[in-house]
């Protein structure tokens, strides 16, 4: 998993952002 493609690391952006977001909610 050394090769990043685009779109993993985009999917890695969103899942990120979701997380954060539910921990928003969740504090």
């Amino acid at each position: 998993m050394s090769k990043a493609t685009p779109g993993s690391r985009r999917f890695k952006l969103l899942l990120v952002r979701k997380l954060s977001y539910f921990f928003q909610f969740y504090k």
